[in-house]
C-alpha cells in the first residue's frame, strides 16, 4: 500500500526522531503495521465524525495518533496525542 505523508506530518516526525527516539521506533513500527495490516485491532483504526468527518486515524499508543485521509490512496496529515491532533 502507498502512503504519502504531508510535509506539516513529516516535520512533527522527525521532531520526535530528534526528541524521543524510543517513541519514534514505536510510531514507524506501527506504520509498518499498518502497512501490512490495516485492519490488525491493535491499530484501533476507526473513522473520525464532527469537523474531522473526512478523516481517519489509528493509535500508536495510548495517547498518540496519526490522522490521515483515505479516499485514492492513504495521506498521513497529522502525528500527536490527542490534544494536539484534535484542536
Amino acid at each position: 500500500m502507498q502512503i504519502k505523508i504531508q510535509k506539516s506530518c513529516l516535520r512533527k516526525l522527525n521532531k520526535y526522531k530528534k526528541k524521543d527516539i524510543h517513541r519514534y521506533r514505536r510510531i514507524l513500527l506501527k506504520i509498518e503495521l499498518f502497512k501490512t495490516d490495516i485492519n490488525n485491532s491493535s491499530l484501533r483504526v476507526h473513522k473520525l465524525t464532527g469537523k474531522y468527518g473526512n478523516y481517519w486515524s489509528f493509535s500508536v499508543e495510548e495517547d498518540l495518533r496519526i490522522i490521515y485521509i483515505y479516499k485514492d490512496e492513504i495521506t498521513f496529515v497529522d502525528i500527536g496525542t490527542h490534544n494536539e491532533v484534535y484542536r
